[in-house]
């Protein structure tokens, strides 16, 4: 009976059920050996019999595709078709329920795990399905019979016992609806059961190693046709390395040396080393190494907390870009494209990265492979974002049910934790509660560590007083001088930079200098830069770049990351995303610990703001915004108390923290916990909503709003990108622009007075903006709306 075909020159290539099966075995048997005692503690935590646990593993992979077993399906097949009218994990319900170990309360784990394996679970899956095929009874009982047969041979005897499967009576033809009816009880059993974190942590990791078997057995035998040159064409086990679908980071003796490259470490990093807490915080500057002490931590959890994969989650697309290559860089000892090998990366444009990367010569399927080993976190080290994983828990991508179980077996690093706005930051101090119920470990590390912080995740777990720098936090690499005017206001409908500071930074770059201008929103940045732009090394930044051009931009920022003199220009997007620094910096005020991030980029690593008879100086300066009570992105009244609340002096990450502090405690500055997040995760829990239902796209939340409505985000190609021709539809042409500004267009203009359309294209949606685009400015808004003020409120972008 066969399970797989592979189509090669026109010549159909077949692997037998046994022959897949027994693959996925191989793979599944080496995972439980290399991770034994992750499962062991895994299995502690919640109270349930190991043995018991890995025969369910056994019994969801051995039955995993005993729905083939129809007459129509192997018909199908034979003819090289692929038909969706006969859905075998749909078609094996009534099979496995008879055979199901039960031996998690009663509950039919195994047969939630094979109806999911190709279609993430939901409550109203295969609710269409019509067709009703025959069942070949004598050749499942002849594969129930085998089941023995591969518990022996593969050696899972060392794990439990196994008496072999049963013989099942089952009628030739049943009715779709009767097996609908078992969904349903599948889904009212389930739902009744109280502790949803226990149900959904036991289900993912079993499900989790099943597909794990399932997709790279399956990929292997792809592989092995694409290589093979015989004139056989039918095959059983073919897989005979399954350690290659098994990654693991190897015990590392030496960790320091590896992670700082038999550097000193600091005082801080080797705390971080010796703590054997399962969860922790950390407080330390910029530029001190906060990056390779969480790696450290990492390291170290995995043999003390007994878990394999380490993910590290970052505020934004573009620090996930930056902390990958990092790490490809420390895990290939210096051979980046050898690091690759530990280390994935996934975020909405991930892809594109990959597909870029020097010296790669992919094809799209691989580019594909790459990103989808990201997507579940498959390779020992996964760099992605809080929105991603936040998504794994709430059925909120395809595969994440895929992702939750890898993550029960991870250690994860949460970067600059108080990065984010108010409403992401609840639902991140939610995730941590959940984390540590499901007991995964993980480090929140940050720059300012504001007390409300502490405070509130404390209330959530263990994490005890913070690992401090103090070293570090009592250096100070700057001195702040306040400004009373404006670095750039709007005058007549224009904005017009400060003059003054214009000509300041015209002498400072004859003078050999390294400046950054700092703005609070696009169209400031853009305005500000084009008073600049006729010196060669000046440079704009900011969000709203197509995606390729964002990382040739980054890519020339890092390049010239020594040059003098350099004029780089940006939105607060330079607060985490590149290790730079710079010699003088003027910003426009913002959130004290936002302050403090960008202050991150002057001087970084610097112990005094003099040296060799240079003073370093961020200018802060007012903006307009505080006048006017807009939003434009902050609160006036969090920017009127935070430029009060600096002062003219030099300033440590103490002081800086202290302010954070004032700030936000006069502010009045709370976390609300639980959020929805909790909701969503227990309706979710096995079944619950579908995926689509969740995402608009990959990390594009729908129900579940991550970020506040003027933080949500939409994808766009400008036009000038587009030119009218489908090949320029593509992720790496795509803009993230405001939600907002879409929607005001959406209800605003008709026809062609609109400046976003539509463009479908098969299943897939885009959507055009006729704005003004380039490599050098990215959307030109002053051209667009000029004479045209009421369209569009620019102080906002």
């Amino acid at each position: 009976m066969l399970a797989k075909l592979q189509s090669k020159n026109d010549e159909k290539y077949f692997q037998t059920l046994n022959g897949h099966t027994i693959d996925a075995l191989k793979i599944s048997k080496c995972y439980i050996d290399k991770n034994y005692s992750m499962i062991e503690d895994f299995c502690n935590h919640w109270d349930i019999g190991v043995s018991e646990f890995l025969r369910s593993v056994f019994t969801a992979v051995y039955l995993h595709d005993v729905g083939k077993l129809t007459r129509e399906f192997q018909e199908n097949i034979e003819r090289g078709k692929h038909s969706q009218r006969f859905p075998h994990a749909f078609f094996a319900v009534p099979i496995i329920s008879k055979l199901d170990t039960r031996f998690f309360s009663d509950l039919q784990i195994e047969t939630c795990a094979v109806l999911g394996h190709h279609t993430q679970l939901y409550s109203q899956m295969y609710e269409s399905a019509g067709s009703y095929p025959e069942y070949s009874r004598d050749e499942i009982n002849t594969f129930l019979e085998s089941g023995l047969d591969a518990y022996t041979m593969l050696g899972f005897d060392r794990y439990f016992g196994f008496d072999g499967f049963s013989n099942i009576s089952i009628e030739k033809k049943i009715r779709p609806m009767r097996i609908r009816k078992q969904i349903n009880r599948l889904i009212k059993d389930t739902g009744k059961f109280e502790n949803e974190m226990k149900l959904k942590s036991i289900f993912s990791l079993i499900f989790s190693i099943l597909q794990l078997g399932d997709d790279y057995s399956s990929m292997n035998f792809s592989d092995f046709v694409d290589n093979y040159d015989g004139s056989k064409r039918m095959f059983d086990s073919v897989l005979d390395l399954p350690d290659n679908f098994v990654p693991i980071i190897e015990v590392i003796d030496n960790p320091v040396n590896v992670v700082l490259n038999e550097k000193t470490p600091y005082e801080y990093q080797n705390e971080i080393l010796k703590s054997e807490q399962k969860n922790i915080l950390v407080f330390a500057p910029c530029g001190r190494g906060k990056t390779e002490a969480a790696l450290l931590w990492a390291l170290q959890a995995l043999k003390i907390q007994n878990k394999n994969k380490i993910i590290f989650a970052m505020p934004t697309q573009v620090t996930s870009n930056a902390m990958y290559d990092r790490f490809c860089e420390i895990f290939g000892n210096g051979d980046k494209k050898h690091g690759r090998k530990y280390v994935g990366l996934f975020h909405g444009k991930s892809m594109i990265k990959l597909k870029n990367e020097e010296d790669e010569e992919k094809d799209i399927s691989e580019v594909k492979e790459e990103s989808f080993k990201g997507n579940i976190f498959f390779k020992p080290i996964t760099v992605t974002t809080i929105d991603h994983l936040i998504l794994s828990f709430v059925h909120g991508f395809s595969q994440s049910d895929f992702a939750l179980g890898h993550l029960q077996n991870s250690v994860v690093v949460f970067d600059e934790v108080h990065y984010y706005e108010k409403q992401t930051l609840e639902h991140l101090v939610t995730l941590f509660n959940i984390l540590d119920q499901m007991n995964v470990p993980h480090l929140l590390m940050s720059g300012t560590l504001p007390e409300f912080l502490i405070e509130k995740v404390n209330e959530q777990g263990e994490y005890g007083k913070p690992v401090i720098d103090d070293e570090g936090v009592i250096f100070s690499p700057f001195k702040l001088i306040k400004h009373q005017d404006t670095l750039i206001e709007k005058q007549d409908g224009e904005f017009i930079p400060n003059s003054a500071v214009i000509q300041r930074i015209k002498e400072g770059y004859e003078n050999n200098k390294r400046i950054f201008i700092i703005c609070n929103t696009v169209r400031r940045t853009q305005a500000f830069w084009s008073a600049l732009k006729e010196f060669e090394n000046a440079i704009l930044y900011h969000s709203q770049y197509t995606f390729g051009d964002r990382i040739k931009k980054e890519e020339h920022i890092l390049k010239n990351k020594i040059t003098k003199p350099f004029i780089l220009v940006a939105t607060q997007t330079i607060e985490i995303s590149l290790d730079i620094s710079c010699d003088t910096m003027y910003s426009e005020v913002a959130p004290p610990d936002a302050i403090g991030q960008r202050a991150g980029r002057l001087h970084r690593g610097g112990r005094n703001y003099t040296e060799n008879d240079q003073e370093f100086i961020l200018h802060l300066f007012r903006t307009q915004d505080m006048d006017t009570g807009r939003n434009a992105p902050y609160d006036p009244n969090l920017l009127k108390l935070s430029f009060s609340s600096f002062e003219e002096k030099p300033y440590t990450y103490n002081d800086l923290k202290t302010v954070c502090d004032s700030v936000y405690r006069e502010y009045g500055y709370k976390i609300c916990t639980p959020t929805n997040l909790r909701n969503f995760f227990n309706d979710c829990t096995l079944f619950g909503r579908d995926w689509r239902v969740m995402s608009y796209d990959i990390d594009e939340s729908k129900n579940i709003q991550i970020r506040s409505n003027e933080y949500q985000k939409i994808s766009v190609i400008p036009q000038s990108v587009y030119r009218g021709d489908d090949v320029n539809l593509k992720v790496e042409n795509e803009v993230k622009i405001p939600l907002w500004l879409y929607k005001k267009d959406e209800n605003e203009n008709i026809d062609d007075a609109r400046f976003f359309y539509p463009r479908n294209v098969g299943k897939k949606n885009y959507i055009i903006c006729r704005i003004p685009y380039s490599f050098e400015l990215g959307f030109d808004y002053d051209a667009f709306f000029k004479g045209n003020p009421e369209l569009f409120d620019d102080s906002l972008i």
